[in-house]
């Protein structure tokens, strides 16, 4: 099952083998070999422009409120990278064009392993 834990995990295990701070392995590694100029960890205090930011119903007064306060300064493995829409189809792009993993590595990662409600 999902967990915060084992993504931060997995990324101090990225830190350890590769020499990098995670962030930056994931900037040189992913985001710069698929031509992602528009994503990253990003520091709270200095977003993109335009960047959007969730929002959260708050049910005592029924209106919104922002959930900035929940985004971490940086983000890490668990989470928090900044991207855009045509980021994530250039992200797609590399995927499916070899860019990222080889052929073999790429199919076990789009090969289901569990059954649709086998759950």
């Amino acid at each position: 099952s999902y967990s915060n834990a084992g993504y931060i995990l997995l990324g101090l295990i990225v830190e350890k083998l590769t020499g990098m701070k995670f962030a930056e392995y994931v900037k040189e590694n992913i985001f710069q070999v698929c031509g992602m100029s528009d994503s990253g960890y990003f520091r709270m205090d200095q977003l993109p422009e335009r960047t959007a930011l969730g929002y959260i119903d708050n049910k005592d007064d029924n209106t919104w409120r922002t959930n900035i306060y929940s985004v971490p300064i940086v983000g890490g493995p668990d989470g928090g990278a900044f991207t855009t829409v045509l980021d994530l189809g250039e992200f797609w792009n590399g995927l499916f064009n070899g860019k990222l993993l080889n052929k073999e590595y790429t199919n076990q990662l789009l090969t289901p392993y569990v059954k649709n409600n086998s759950l």
